[in-house]
């Protein structure tokens, strides 16, 4: 079989089976994704004691129309690190493991093994597929301002998942909390968002796409409400780390006629218990029950207490899954961002060539720098993303699936 060579390095086969028109299949690809990762994100398949986030099989019916269609390119650079990554972290199984969570280890490879595939489009198309993202992001941020008003309006909290077999919910998310301790007031999760968290990150990222692209002030404003919903400080670090970054790089400064308005609204409505339960999660980093001490200075006390002391352990890890159990025997609550859980499970021997892998699939061809290193920022330390499909998915179908072309480089 004969091989020819696709934009950015890409690879595909020379043989033409019968096909579905090639932008019909792109774009059905790209509307599975970005439903998947929305409105798909709180469903699953049950599998005995696991669970199978929906978002997975629609990821692959994804890959199977861009190939069905004679559209999909394998990235050799890409494939050769994945193959690296994997017959590293195979070699640490070997090395000073009691057991280890096989499914854990199978997931990991079957989630990223999308991440070497990638679909050629023109820059015009790949704006009509943001544009349906941007779309999506409105409906949601729409049933979020319904949540707020709900409770405002009668203290309810109404859910369709509540009509839904549990078997068919992803469990170990903490969906809707309330906005402080002893508070009856719950936070916005759009429904279909995991946590309150995700809505306040996807509509974050949604107002960097607006600055870079689109500049609609309506939609922006539309989004950062949303983000208020939330009561999560996630989506706003995004936006404290990019926002001026995306303003400057799109030259758009007529954005910046909204920071005087921002700060007068603040200085108004700074003692509203609702603008408190937002800012006053400043000072949450020393409480070792807050959010912001789980998130960023937990994980990294876990490495201290879990790996340090254990140079084997630093080389080769504690084994896939093992993050699961040793969280449960630290004396403080931890969430484990992908670097501090690869570390853990996999050591440093599996830590260089995955990071490798993920650092060059995000940026190599990426059409926004500044957006993939957003997107970046979120999936190394703003979520336990290295076995979440719909943010893994997510940051595939933005920055990863439709790279940068070489008329446009």
């Amino acid at each position: 079989m004969t091989e020819r060579y696709g934009s950015g390095g890409a690879l595909a086969p020379a043989w033409q089976p019968a096909r579905p028109t090639g932008a019909l299949a792109r774009r059905s690809a790209v509307l599975l994704l970005l439903l998947g990762v929305t409105f798909g994100q709180r469903f699953c398949f049950p599998l005995g004691t696991f669970q199978i986030s929906i978002v997975v099989p629609l990821a692959y019916l994804a890959i199977y129309l861009l190939l069905a269609s004679g559209q999909l390119r394998i990235n050799t650079i890409a494939i050769v690190l994945y193959a690296a990554t994997i017959t590293a972290m195979i070699a640490t199984l070997y090395i000073g493991k009691a057991n280890f969570s096989p499914f854990s280890f199978w997931y990991l490879i079957v989630l990223y093994f999308v991440y070497i595939f990638s679909v050629d489009v023109p820059l015009g198309e790949y704006l009509d597929d943001l544009e349906i993202f941007q779309k999506l992001l409105l409906i949601l941020a729409g049933i979020a301002f319904l949540q707020f008003a709900e409770q405002l309006l009668s203290g309810a909290t109404f859910s369709i998942f509540a009509y839904i077999p549990h078997d068919y919910w992803l469990f170990g998310y903490n969906t809707r909390p309330t906005i402080a301790y002893e508070s009856m007031f719950h936070k916005a999760n759009a429904e279909f968002f995991l946590e309150p968290s995700f809505l306040s990150q996807y509509m974050a990222i949604g107002i960097i796409i607006e600055m870079l692209y689109f500049a609609r002030w309506r939609r922006i404003a539309v989004y950062a409400a949303a983000i208020f919903t939330s009561f999560s400080g996630t989506g706003m670090v995004l936006l404290a780390l990019f926002a001026i970054a995306a303003i400057v790089r799109s030259k758009r400064y007529e954005f910046l006629y909204a920071v005087p308005i921002l700060v007068f609204l603040y200085i108004v409505f700074q003692d509203n218990p609702y603008v408190t339960a937002i800012t006053g999660r400043v000072n949450e980093f020393d409480s070792e029950n807050s959010s912001a001490f789980v998130r960023f200075i937990g994980p990294n006390e876990a490495l201290a207490e879990l790996i340090y002391p254990d140079f084997l352990a630093f080389l080769v890890g504690k084994g896939p899954g093992a993050v699961d159990h040793l969280g449960r025997s630290l004396d403080f609550v931890s969430n484990f961002p992908v670097m501090h859980k690869v570390l853990i499970e996999y050591g440093i021997v599996g830590f260089v060539p995955f990071m490798t892998f993920i650092t060059y699939r995000f940026f190599a061809a990426a059409r926004s720098r500044l957006l993939a290193a957003a997107l970046f920022i979120m999936y190394l330390f703003l979520s336990g993303s290295l076995l979440q499909p719909h943010t893994i998915y997510l940051f595939y179908v933005l920055t990863i699936m439709m790279p940068r072309t070489e008329m446009e480089a």
